[in-house]
């Protein structure tokens, strides 16, 4: 549907992108082609839904050699599509990456048949710079339901922050997320059926909670008055998305 080209800002907001009944491989991507200039996105209350093209499919796609300064998605939600993210074709030459940073805030990705976000990087160790993944309040619910399936990736990535989020009924999953490095960390998140946090290399792990989240709406993903969720029932703070 979009395409993001070298040296532009693009601002999407308060739509309804859908890939049903359509051969539409990609949502939105990046340049087709290595080129000398970051590109920009910025994505606001967009709902993108029934992108299933399995031949490589996804939401967002990152080509290889481009690079995104920021790519911004909040207030939106991802639901029954193949793919969420995906920035993992740079996977020969070492220390190229696919965006600066990547922000996912107040969130949903919900029915993801394969990874929500994959993002990658080929290094020799994550304590180099390069690359940084910032998620807070957002939600994972079906996402990858494979055993072998990681809902989050976040392969040599320098920094990685996954707050206040919650990541649900993937049940075939043993480990939803793995974070590798003293700059990547998880903390006050939820996770119910879905495995374990792995951790690895001084990455961090804190205040996990593996409860059942007790929804009052499990489609908007509002909280019971009994939910481990929210501040009054954890003493840390609210965790999910911004009521």
């Amino acid at each position: 549907m979009f395409r993001v080209n070298e040296g532009v800002n693009l601002h999407i907001s308060n739509a309804i992108l859908d890939g049903v009944n359509s051969e539409l491989k990609y949502a939105i991507v990046s340049p087709d082609k290595q080129e000398g200039g970051l590109y920009n996105l910025f994505v606001d209350n967009i709902i993108f839904q029934n992108f299933t093209n399995k031949n490589g499919g996804s939401v967002f796609k990152a080509y290889n050699g481009t690079k995104a300064d920021t790519l911004s998605f909040i207030n939106s939600r991802f639901e029954n599509n193949y793919r969420g993210l995906n920035l993992s074709y740079d996977k020969d030459i070492m220390e190229l990456y696919n965006a600066n940073t990547i922000i996912i805030d107040n969130t949903v990705f919900k029915n993801i048949e394969e990874t929500a976000i994959n993002y990658y990087r080929k290094t020799v160790s994550t304590e180099i710079p390069g690359g940084n993944l910032i998620i807070n309040n957002s939600i994972f619910s079906n996402v990858f339901n494979n055993e072998k399936g990681e809902i989050i990736r976040a392969d040599g990535i320098g920094s990685v922050s996954i707050s206040n989020s919650v990541i649900e009924d993937s049940y075939k999953v043993t480990t939803p997320v793995s974070l590798k490095g003293s700059n990547n960390s998880i903390s006050n998140c939820l996770i119910h059926n879905s495995g374990f946090v792995k951790i690895s290399d001084n990455a961090k792990k804190e205040n996990l909670i593996y409860k059942n989240p007790k929804w009052d709406d499990n489609f908007l993903f509002i909280p019971s008055d009994k939910s481990p969720l929210l501040k009054v029932n954890n003493d840390i703070d609210n965790i999910g998305l911004k009521q």
